[in-house]
């Protein structure tokens, strides 16, 4: 990896560098003094003519338009100068923000399909503006205090932008491009090229991988499936969305309008009620699919005393009403909900204690 140009301590434009954050090929991040709750990016083209200039100056302009935007990693402040050097760089400042990885490390994964969701709810609106990103990976998103957003617009397409990239062209992380940004990015539409590549990023953040699978990503290939590797309810649909926005033919892919449309819509599915007459072994088998490898002991111990909770007040319903017909004919009958709150109790004391 290159070395960073600067050094804590630098000044550009009116920030003092404080830490390294990170940097790719042109461009390195820096949180900056004295909070460090904005960061500056950094060019490190020196030829305005250039296309790594050229795509930086792209990126402010485009934020300048959208940044304001709920959902984009806002612009604070920016310099573009006619003739860049190391000590008068082109840079801008945005807000410091959580990568969506460290952001969701401790989550379910139904907690990463509704992150994802809010990130496609964005680019749908972008896309009915003629703006489409275009180097959508999880690198590239974030959470803002309570809101995950996208960032890094630096091969992003909008309205009047000028050409950069050659019709033959090739942009962006080859593990998440779709095909068609691999021969000929210049000519692609970025509509059906950001679905691809939300797909194979909801891929993996869903299962934790670095990578996702190259290609298409059937369902009738194992492997691919999200339910190799997580078990949640209906994961299937999810499969089968990512299936047909992998689709090689850019035509066939969802729009991004219904690829965040179909994970609302799997979001929005609820779990059937328990019903009066389901027993133990049905409510082990309801648990089974909603536990995943990260969920946490005391959360399944939580739904298991809910649960519970509502067999016992069935079963005390069920007493109460043998109780009235058994009293009915002069027998004591209060011996068994008596009985039942003891045992009830004593079993509440019992699991507190194992705790």
């Amino acid at each position: 990896m290159r070395r960073p140009d600067y050094r804590s301590g630098n000044v550009v434009g009116s920030s003092t560098l404080r830490s390294h954050l990170g940097s790719g090929g042109n461009a390195e991040v820096w949180a900056v003094e004295p909070s460090g709750d904005v960061a500056i990016k950094i060019s490190r083209a020196r030829n305005p003519k250039s296309e790594p200039y050229r795509r930086f100056r792209d990126e402010v302009t485009i934020l300048r338009e959208v940044g304001a935007k709920p959902g984009v990693l806002p612009l604070i402040e920016a310099d573009i100068p006619r003739r860049p050097t190391k000590t008068t760089p082109a840079w801008f400042t945005m807000p410091r923000a959580t990568r969506i990885r460290d952001a969701l490390a401790d989550y379910f994964p139904i907690d990463v399909v509704a992150a994802v969701r809010d990130i496609a709810v964005t680019l749908s609106e972008l896309a009915q503006v003629g703006v489409h990103h275009r180097d959508i990976k999880p690198d590239n998103m974030f959470r803002l205090k309570d809101t995950f957003v996208i960032g890094d617009f630096g091969l992003a397409t909008f309205p009047d932008k000028e050409a950069i990239t050659e019709a033959a062209g090739r942009i962006g992380p080859a593990n998440f491009l779709a095909p068609e940004l691999l021969t000929s990015a210049g000519a692609a539409e970025g509509g059906p090229a950001d679905v691809w590549m939300l797909a194979k990023s909801l891929w993996v953040l869903v299962t934790n991988q670095n990578y996702p699978p190259l290609g298409e990503q059937r369902t009738d290939r194992p492997p691919m499936l999200l339910s190799q590797y997580v078990k949640v309810p209906r994961v299937e649909l999810l499969d089968r969305l990512i299936e047909r926005a992998t689709q090689y033919e850019p035509a066939q892919r969802p729009t991004m309008v219904e690829f965040a449309d179909e994970l609302e819509a799997f979001l929005g599915l609820e779990a059937p009620p328990v019903a009066a007459d389901d027993d133990l072994s049905d409510l082990a088998a309801r648990i089974k699919p909603l536990t995943s490898d990260s969920m946490r002991e005391a959360q399944l111990r939580d739904l298991a005393q809910i649960e519970a909770s509502k067999l016992y007040n069935r079963l005390l319903s069920d007493l109460r009403d043998i109780e009235k017909v058994v009293s009915s004919v002069g027998l004591p009958a209060k011996v068994a909900s008596s009985q039942l709150h003891a045992n009830r109790d004593a079993g509440a004391l019992g699991a507190e204690r194992a705790r």
